[in-house]
């Protein structure tokens, strides 16, 4: 493997070439070097970090997230969708809307707004809650209206409404994926109109938003008897023993807990865990809030800025925690290096180890 290195670090110095796995295993194999597994280099360019080519690596998608705990009426996801900007004049001033989803239900509100400065927020927030009634929580991306503590006081002044952050997955991802259907629907609606007045298009897109939200709320949420419209703080418990299979202790899914580190048995730790306390890793820029470099990470390619960033942290805390579904548990970690308390937001696929080994 040092010949492998050497090979691949002389051909970068000479060609300013960063050779690929395969280059290097057809290299090794020409030379007769026993004992060269493909693993092997991979790892070996995974970990290659601070000359930046192992942020090039590409991430793994997380497959499991572990719970939000505990559930709570009222809890909802929130983000705008701009949606055709040059179209506002035929839609009352809107240049896009603001979504809302709740977290179990997934009841949607979607409200027509003109644009995302703090008034415009602020009175879509308040249309909104004056529909909805219910609401206790919210979680969005790190908006540079919603990250004002005196938007985030006022609201709580107004409407006791509590406004969280998540933590490493910067984007509300639940409202993220709803962004997308209304967009489709809209689309739908828009082209199915212009089909019946002969092929002429038309630009007003509001007129359908209250009828795709009639039809969505109507829907009765999958293993319950509840339509998403009627869940309500009310009948909350009771929707959620039906939502979970009409298990007595429903509610225990939702209890804070901590598994692992196993300080006993400390093997199980090697086989459980991907990453050690005190290995120093970097961290997708898709996730990783906390680093400047990585604030227009949804607009830089992995392709050109590399899958990870160039910062580095130390891993100070693993434990295992339950999924939404209470199917399996999952690895979290978490980083020395982050802003407040370390918290158990990351992932194995978020992270790649910043092996000194392997530094270039």
């Amino acid at each position: 493997m040092d010949r492998v290195r050497q090979h691949y670090l002389s051909t970068l110095e000479r060609k300013g070439i960063a050779l690929t796995g395969s280059q290097l295993l057809d290299w090794a194999r020409s030379q007769r070097l026993p004992k060269i597994r493909p693993a092997e280099l991979y790892k070996f360019l995974r970990e290659s970090a601070p000359a930046g080519l192992g942020a090039f690596s590409r991430r793994n998608r997380v497959r499991h997230y572990q719970t939000l705990s505990p559930a709570r009426p009222g809890t909802f996801f929130i983000d705008y969708g701009e949606f055709h900007k040059n179209w506002a004049g035929s839609n009352n001033g809107a240049t896009g809307f603001l979504v809302a989803v709740e977290n179990l239900s997934l009841r949607l509100f979607v409200l027509p707004t003109r644009g995302k400065d703090t008034r415009q927020w602020l009175d879509s927030i308040a249309r909104f809650v004056e529909l909805s009634r219910q609401v206790s929580t919210i979680y969005s991306d790190r908006d540079s209206v919603a990250a004002s503590k005196t938007f985030r006081k006022k609201l709580m002044a107004d409407y006791k409404i509590r406004w969280y952050f998540l933590k490493s997955r910067h984007k509300s991802y639940l409202a993220e994926r709803f962004i997308g259907l209304v967009k489709t629907k809209l689309s739908q609606a828009l082209l199915w109109e212009a089909s019946r007045r002969d092929g002429k298009p038309t630009k007003r897109w509001i007129d359908f938003v209250t009828p795709f939200l009639e039809e969505y709320n109507a829907q009765r949420v999958s293993g319950t008897s509840y339509r998403r419209r009627a869940v309500s703080r009310e009948n909350y418990q009771h929707f959620l023993r039906q939502l979970f299979g009409g298990d007595p202790n429903y509610d225990l899914r939702f209890n804070s807990f901590a598994v692992g580190e196993f300080g006993h048995h400390p093997r199980w730790n090697s086989r459980i865990f991907k990453f050690k306390l005190g290995d120093r890793v970097r961290v997708s820029r898709k996730v990783d809030w906390a680093d400047a470099d990585n604030r227009n990470a949804a607009f830089k390619k992995a392709s050109m800025h590399g899958g990870y960033g160039q910062k580095i942290y130390t891993v100070v805390g693993r434990q295992l925690r339950a999924t939404k579904n209470n199917d399996r548990y999952v690895a979290v970690y978490a980083l020395e290096g982050m802003p407040g308390e370390p918290a158990f937001t990351f992932y194995d696929e978020d992270l790649v180890r910043a092996s000194e080994r392997n530094n270039l």
